[in-house]
Parts: C-alpha cells; structure tokens; sequence
C-alpha cells in the first residue's frame, strides 16, 4: 500500500534553484512524497522536491534538521508517539500573564491545548537558543495565547524588548532564532494555511 501523501508546513530559509536568502523566514507547503535525498546543511536541510512541474527538481533550504522534517510529516499524519517524542509537545498549557509566570518551551513542535479563558496566558520561547534554531506554536486552545521571547532583553521580530506576540486559537507560527544568547532575536513567520 501506497504512503499516505500529506502537506507538511516547513520554516522555509532558502529555495533553489537560485539560493537567495529571504529577508525573513517564511512558511512553506511540501508534500510529503515529493521529499527526496533529505540531508543535513548547517543548522537545517537542504532537500529535493520531485515532482515540481517548472522545475523538475526544486532544491529547497528550511530551518528544521532532517528529524524535525520527519516529525513534521508524522504529526501531519496524525502519527503523534515513537521516535521522535523529545522533539515535540502536544500538550502545552499556558501560564500566567508576563515572562517571569509564562510556560518555558522546550520542544521544536508546541501545541498549546489549554489556557485560561479569561486572560492571554503566556509561554516563552527556547531557553538558550542557537542561531537558526525553530520553535513552532500551535495554538489549539480556546483562547489566544501571548507569546514571550526567552529573556527580558530578547525580542520578536521588530518588537520591543520582552514584547509579546499572540498567537490566535487556530493560528500557528513559526519561530526562528537569528540571534543566539540571553539577548536573542526570533524572527516569526505565520501559518497562513494552518486551520
């Protein structure tokens, strides 16, 4: 029997042929039958998409390691257990209303399944990060949940210092360090077909 063909949703840094950096990260669609020769590159993969019909052959670059590529297309299937369980946590429950109270992230897939109705709870993002490293946010809550960088002087996009970002109840977002340490900057890139 054939492999189920599914959409996954990648953080997207380059996409060939011609390798330019985008400004930004951005989500990318792939199917998941068209991934072929998944390798390692940097921080990320680099991988070839078959079965693109203006290129033949489309040389893509995402954040995510090979694992992570993996564990995205299994949780696309609905495969949720096995080996890849340190990567992901499907039961993210938000906290309090600043950094000091949020939930701490420790995972690269996060869906958040629980916050309190009546205030925006918060989590922050990865403790220590590295240059190019994702945390992606799935808010499957009843309520919008606020989103913390990791310390008191990092910080979201062009955002102030310690500035929120929310995430709406079906939105996902994805997270990608571009400045590592106690003053990281993360750089976002919304899900646009996520729901």
């Amino acid at each position: 029997m054939a492999d189920k063909s599914v959409q996954i949703r990648l953080t997207a840094k380059r996409i060939g042929p011609a390798k330019a950096d985008l400004s930004r990260p951005k989500v990318y669609n792939v199917n998941s039958l068209f991934i072929g020769d998944l390798a390692k590159a940097g921080t990320g993969s680099v991988f070839k998409e078959t079965g693109n019909r203006r290129t033949g052959t489309h040389k893509v670059e995402v954040y995510e390691t090979p694992s992570q590529v993996r564990l995205n297309e299994n949780v696309s299937k609905g495969i949720t257990d096995g080996i890849y369980d340190l990567d992901k946590n499907l039961g993210v429950a938000g906290a309090g209303t600043d950094l000091a109270g949020a939930t701490q992230l420790a995972a690269y897939f996060n869906k958040v399944s629980a916050v309190t109705a009546t205030t925006a709870d918060g989590i922050k993002l990865l403790a220590t990060p590295t240059v190019g490293q994702t945390c992606i946010v799935v808010n499957a809550a009843s309520a919008a949940v606020d989103v913390f960088p990791n310390t008191a002087t990092s910080k979201i996009d062009n955002q102030a210092v310690s500035a929120v970002k929310s995430v709406a109840v079906g939105q996902a977002i994805h997270f990608v360090c571009s400045v590592a340490g106690a003053s990281a900057t993360w750089k976002s890139a919304i899900d646009e077909n996520n729901s």
